[in-house]
């Protein structure tokens, strides 16, 4: 069944109900301009074309194309309907292919094509369409008398698709070459049998922008005596039967001047454009699509809350909203945003009082742009202003206290007040310019600089004044933070009165220099007024030369001593402190030790002795010398059992000549000694106590020089043993370095050189010796008050040796 869009516009001019299409019209009517052709007759200039004439006779007759309105012009806008009877076109003789060409100024419907051929009529020709203005063409019928011989590429069976084509074969012409003939072409015939509806075919065939037809092979001419038949294309009329393309969605067209076909639809279904092929500006919640049987496929408003004139079709949005609403508004106006201008543009808020439809549906926000946070923006419901970290206020307007120039470049809002805790009243500044409120005399943005003249910005009340000397300083300034003025030369101290660092004395009558180590005293070096020499920590003398106690004897760095030179002061103190306290109570009770007391003394320090000697392992050097120590304790011992003990208290306690003379004796017999072995002369009781205790002490400080270390180090030593060395190491009074102990040796050695003979000595006080063993006869007939003062005589006298060897040594 075949089917033209005559028929199917006929029945659809009502557009309510699904598609509709406008009346059909000849589109070269009006565009002649438009129609062109490869070849013509008579261009250049006039030629003879002979045709049959009757059965027998040849007929020629004179092309001459020069002037169209000739009577014997051929050009190709003779074929337009309204050219008038006995015109036509003709081509060139012998010229093949001939191309004719159609071209419109936008898309428009393709209903049928007729040609009416004068003379011969071709033997093959084809049907070309274009829908993009000529850039690229697409056969859409193939026309011939052989089909199979003339285009063997191309099927004589109708299409099985939109996109296919095929050959129609054209009536033999033999029995009368010169007969007029007319062919027709349906674009939409040849898709008859496709199961498509008759909309879908009308988009897909039917469309075209330009039309080509190409003569591919001349007409067949009888063969006859004398002169031959010309051969050439010749068109008496051609029509293009069609209307503007307005995919269902018009039945009308705005004519143009002098078409009989205009171009521009008059749009239904809220459609717009030339060819109704959008939706219009306010139409695009849906996506485009032709018109239908049955469907019109109006375009749907956007619902834009009367906002906005225009939106816009999003894909991706029609199918989020699972294909209910895909229309995005565009420009929306009222200071409103969104996809539906549902909601308002950055800086505004909603107005609680207005409907979301209304034009005062937003209110703009009041916040500082560069006071908060997202350059102004408010709350979208409340219009609450949210400020930055250093911002305060309802509008974001203000630095917060301490905090100054509100800057939008700021991420803060406000830098903060840098305001110096010394010189400035408070941590407050002005909020525009960052001035601290500064102390008196003091200035500066951050109040960190006192002003000409003064000095010290860190004092509480501001800036002191210089009061540099007028005639002794070079100005009035001062170093800001010391207050140093600038001295005339031979001129010192702060304020240019006095004498130049490292002198002292009156500047007007003459300045002395210092008399101190330099490397030694702080700055300035001595007092300017009495010259005493200002030492460094640690450092002490009169010239600051020297290191002071508890600080090592590296001058003039004099490091402090170790942590344990401190514990062991700190019991020197303490033994010092019981050792007057003792001897106090012994001159009150008048009590003496007996000699069993000191033999078991003695005892006690052989065993312990003793018991280091078996416990370290000594060099055999060393070792002897400990052996002829113990050997020497042992005589000590035997001498004073054998001896007597008893003298008279009252003696002993008046007899002070006595007493300073045997300490000194007994001084001289503690550094007389030779590897550790000391002589054993005739002595006192006192006397022999302070020659074992003193015997003890260097062996104690030899313990400590010769075998401390190993003992401590070796990884075999009993701890017990190695915590009584580490106690009596604590107490020794040893020097702090080897180098000081070589020295301090080498100090004995000559004193022992320099020494009398004591045989000598011991002859000249054996007067003396009898006394202090009468008085030691009385002292043992007195009773001693109690075991513990016993005890206590003991350990004063250990004291007080211990720190007289410290002192001297």
């Amino acid at each position: 069944m075949f089917v033209s869009l005559s028929a199917v516009c006929a029945g659809q001019q009502d557009c309510r109900s699904g598609a509709c299409y406008p009346a059909m019209g000849d589109l070269l009517l009006g565009r002649e301009q438009n129609l062109h052709s490869s070849s013509t007759c008579g261009l250049m200039g006039s030629e003879v074309v002979c045709t049959p004439h009757g059965q027998w006779k040849m007929k020629c007759c004179p092309c001459d194309s020069r002037n169209p309105a000739a009577y014997n012009a051929h050009r190709i806008q003779n074929v337009i309907s309204s050219a008038g009877p006995n015109r036509w076109w003709q081509s060139k003789k012998e010229v093949s292919p001939v191309t004719l060409q159609l071209d419109l100024d936008g898309m428009y419907h393709l209903e049928t094509v007729s040609f009416s051929f004068k003379g011969p009529r071709p033997d093959a020709l084809i049907v070309e369409r274009t829908r993009d203005f000529g850039r690229s063409w697409q056969p859409v019928l193939y026309m011939a008398t052989d089909c199979p011989s003339t285009f063997p590429q191309v099927t004589t069976s109708f299409p099985r698709t939109l996109e296919e084509t095929y050959c129609y074969t054209l009536p033999s012409t033999a029995d009368d070459p010169y007969r007029d003939q007319k062919i027709h072409f349906y674009p939409l015939r040849q898709f008859a049998d496709i199961n498509l509806p008759n909309e879908h075919k009308i988009e897909v065939a039917s469309g075209f922008t330009g039309l080509r037809v190409n003569l591919t092979r001349l007409g067949s001419v009888p063969s006859m005596p004398g002169r031959s038949l010309s051969k050439f294309y010749a068109l008496r009329e051609m029509r293009v039967m069609g209307s503007c393309f307005c995919h269902g969605h018009a039945n009308r067209c705005n004519n143009l001047p002098n078409t009989q076909v205009g171009g521009v639809c008059e749009c239904q279904h809220n459609t717009a454009g030339v060819n109704c092929e959008q939706c219009d500006a306010l139409h695009n919640d849906l996506p485009w699509r032709p018109a239908e049987n049955g469907n019109t496929h109006t375009c749907k408003r956007c619902e834009c809350n009367n906002h906005a004139d225009r939106c816009h079709f999003d894909a991706e949005r029609y199918e989020a909203t699972g294909r209910r609403s895909g229309g995005v508004c565009d420009n929306c106006n009222h200071h409103t945003a969104g996809p539906n201008c549902e909601r308002c543009a950055n800086n505004y808020y909603r107005n609680p009082l207005s409907d979301i439809r209304s034009p005062d549906t937003c209110l703009r926000c009041l916040c500082n742009a560069a006071g908060s946070v997202n350059g102004g923006q408010c709350d979208a419901q409340t219009g609450e202003c949210v400020c930055k970290a250093n911002v305060e206020g309802e509008r974001c307007d203000r630095c917060k206290a301490g905090h100054y120039n509100l800057n939008a470049n700021n991420p803060l809002g406000c830098s903060k007040c840098s305001c110096s805790p010394d010189g400035s009243v408070s941590g407050v500044c002005d909020q525009l310019t960052g001035q601290c409120k500064c102390r008196p005399h003091v200035e500066g943005l951050s109040c960190d600089r006192c002003a000409a003249g003064y000095w010290n910005p860190s004092s509480p009340n501001g800036c002191q004044p210089c009061n540099c000397d007028p005639i002794n300083a070079r100005s009035a300034t001062c170093d800001q933070r010391t207050g140093q003025c600038l001295c005339r030369p031979g001129i010192g101290g702060r304020t240019c009165s006095g004498c130049p660092d490292n002198t002292y004395g009156d500047p007007l009558i003459g300045c002395r220099p210092c008399v101190c180590d330099p490397s030694g005293t702080e700055s300035g070096g001595c007092d300017k007024r009495t010259g005493a020499c200002l030492c460094k920590p640690g450092v002490t003398g009169a010239r600051c030369d020297a290191c002071s106690r508890g600080h090592c004897a590296s001058f003039p760095e004099c490091p402090a001593c170790p942590s344990c030179f401190f514990s062991m002061n700190e019991r020197l103190q303490q033994l010092t402190l019981t050792l007057e306290r003792l001897s106090n109570q012994l001159i009150s009770s008048g009590s003496r030790p007996t000699s069993s007391d000191a033999s078991r003394r003695i005892q006690t320090l052989m065993d312990a002795l003793r018991r280091l000697q078996e416990t370290v392992s000594v060099p055999p050097q060393s070792s002897r010398a400990l052996t002829d120590a113990l050997q020497r304790l042992n005589q000590i011992r035997y001498s004073i059992n054998i001896r007597p003990t008893r003298c008279s208290l009252t003696i002993c306690q008046n007899d002070e000549n006595y007493t300073a003379h045997s300490e000194q004796q007994l001084r001289i017999l503690k550094y007389e000694k030779v590897g550790f072995y000391f002589t054993l002369p005739y002595c006192t009781l006192p006397s022999v106590y302070y020659e074992c205790f003193s015997l003890f002490e260097a062996v104690q400080q030899w313990f400590t020089l010769e075998l401390g270390v190993d003992c401590v180090s070796e990884p075999h030593s009993d701890p017990d043993e190695v915590q009584r060395v580490c106690e009596a190491v604590l107490e020794a009074q040893v020097p702090l370095s080897m180098v000081k102990l070589k020295q301090k040796l080498k100090e004995l050695q000559n004193l022992a050189s320099s020494l009398p003979d004591s045989s000598r000595v011991l002859e000249n006080s054996r007067e003396q010796l009898e006394n202090a063993r009468h008085l030691l006869e009385e002292a043992n007939n007195t009773r001693y008050t109690t075991h513990a003062n016993d005890t206590l005589t003991i350990h004063a006298n250990n004291i007080r040796f211990t720190a007289n060897a410290n002192n001297t040594s």
